[in-house]
């Protein structure tokens, strides 16, 4: 724990004595040493840092040297996280290669998508951090490597270059099969965000409680006749003892508490923005979208505990629309306290986790280097 609380008060500290967002200039230097660090300390983990690095990613790759490219699909994973695999097999057969490549095409992706996209740089990365999305993402290295192309894929959306986007979510999807789901974010940056929308996020989270195994079901045996996804693994979910059933608990309310309150700024924001007649178009609606998804999903995990992950190519979006809706209240005392608040809410979250959760959830600490 202490590695990761060392690195996230200077992250603060730097935030509050750094002046960070007075330019370019100082907004890169922050990112730069902020996810250099957390990237350093995701590139030298010991394999056993994450559960799923643990007991799929590694023992995964440990399989593929004794197969061939024709052999792979065996694995049962989706394609494209098996190909990149077997590429890395071509320079290095040591697992550690594994996890120095995908830490390298995550974090610092992760870094240059809060560059080009948020108005507070700091913010978004000390709550990228305290929110405790930097330790699922040390867990869920596939799915981590597919958001990253999904923010590279936004980047493409924002520049009008949709088939450039589209097939960047395919890529993503060829290396996790639920990054399908991102789809959406076409459409949804044409859309405006209307005040109904609002009531209308609630019936949409009654409806799909009622119906998300069906759902769940259909999706999963689409994918699998589509080739995304091997013996309809997703359908697995809904008999499994542990991510087939939700739960009740701190953690799970705190999130969706969390996400509520993001959800409930943003949506003052827009109201905020409606008024203000000098404004044209922005990315506020979109952004609304992209809390509002989070919100959904998140939700939906206390009926079922692994469409939480769904939730993860959202919150980048989240954690950029925080400065924006805050910078849309006009009280500065006002803002301040309320961002105040969100911090210290969210950072307890986080001491808390780190404390007592993080082992079990994450599998992230004890925190040990490859060496040791």
């Amino acid at each position: 724990m202490i590695i990761y609380l060392i690195t996230t008060i200077i992250i603060i500290i730097y935030a509050l004595i750094g002046n960070v967002n007075k330019n370019k200039k100082s907004k890169k230097i922050f990112l730069i040493i902020s996810f250099g660090m957390l990237t350093i300390i995701a590139m030298l983990r010991k394999k056993t840092i994450g559960i799923d690095l643990d007991l799929l990613y590694a023992p995964v790759f440990e399989q593929l040297k004794q197969l061939d490219f024709s052999q792979i699909t065996n694995i049962g994973l989706e394609i494209g996280y098996l190909i990149i695999n077997k590429i890395i097999l071509l320079f290095s057969t040591d697992v550690q290669t594994l996890i120095i490549i995908t830490s390298l095409c995550t974090f610092p992706i992760y870094g240059w998508f809060i560059y080009k996209n948020s108005k507070d740089v700091a913010m978004s990365t000390i709550f990228f951090v305290i929110a405790c999305t930097y330790y699922m993402e040390l867990n869920v290295v596939r799915q981590a490597l597919a958001i990253s192309f999904i923010l590279i894929a936004y980047e493409c959306i924002k520049n009008k270059k949709i088939m450039g986007s589209i097939i960047f979510i395919l890529i993503a999807t060829s290396i996790h099969a639920s990054a399908i789901i991102c789809l959406l974010m076409i459409p949804l940056t044409k859309i405006k965000f209307k005040k109904s929308y609002f009531i209308n996020t609630f019936m949409i989270i009654i409806i799909l409680m009622i119906f998300i195994n069906p759902i769940i079901t259909i999706y999963s045996n689409v994918s699998s006749s589509l080739g995304l996804s091997n013996n309809k693994s997703y359908d697995t979910y809904l008999e499994s003892e542990k991510y087939g059933v939700g739960y009740i608990n701190l953690v799970s309310i705190s999130n969706i508490l969390f996400l509520f309150i993001v959800f409930v700024l943003g949506y003052y924001g827009l109201l905020v923005n409606e008024k203000d007649k000098n404004i044209k178009e922005n990315k506020y609606d979109f952004l609304l979208f992209m809390v509002t998804i989070a919100f959904i999903t998140n939700i939906l995990s206390l009926k079922m505990s692994i469409l939480s992950r769904l939730t993860l190519y959202f919150m980048p979006f989240v954690f950029i629309m925080i400065p924006e809706a805050l910078l849309a209240m006009k009280n500065r005392k006002n803002r301040q306290l309320v961002a105040c608040a969100l911090f210290i809410f969210v950072f307890i979250r986080y001491i808390y986790i780190s404390r007592y959760l993080a082992e079990t959830l994450y599998g992230v600490v004890p925190y040990q280097f490859f060496w040791q």
